[in-house]
């Protein structure tokens, strides 16, 4: 893994992304309706708070994650790892990456999962997230 570069996310990296998202992404299982596309890519890397960061070999992206800066602190609203390059610590180098570059600025970084996604919240625990007993995750469908 001496290849593996993680950065923030270019145009050029698009295409790349979005081949391997739209076919190895299996978590959550969410609507294709709520995919992202092209332009959706390109307006995250234009804005100031929602970030995407993108984990290549060569000119592969095998990894990205796309979280919010919320100026005191941060929202991983998605990590994916490339099937092929799962269990060999790609996921960890993104969250030590983003954890690094805001160590500084953030009071915290928080992160859903799924309850049923058991696998992915003993991963979180592994890197330290903890549960916050209070916290009631809600959501509104708009559509």
């Amino acid at each position: 893994m001496n290849n593996l570069k993680i950065r923030f996310i270019k145009s050029e990296d698009i295409k790349s992304l979005l081949t391997f998202y739209t076919k190895d992404r299996d978590y959550p299982k969410k609507p294709r309706k709520m995919d992202y596309d092209e332009d959706d890519i390109d307006s995250y890397i234009k804005s100031d708070h929602c970030k995407i960061v993108v984990a290549k070999i060569e000119n592969d992206v095998v990894a990205y994650s796309i979280f919010y800066d919320l100026i005191t602190w941060g929202y991983i609203d998605e990590i994916c790892v490339n099937k092929s390059h799962r269990n060999i610590g790609v996921g960890t180098k993104i969250f030590k990456w983003i954890e690094k570059k805001y160590k500084n600025k953030w009071y915290c970084i928080e992160i859903a999962a799924h309850a049923e996604n058991t696998e992915m919240i003993k991963y979180l625990t592994k890197l330290g997230f903890i549960t916050d007993d209070k916290l009631v995750w809600k959501f509104k469908v708009l559509k």
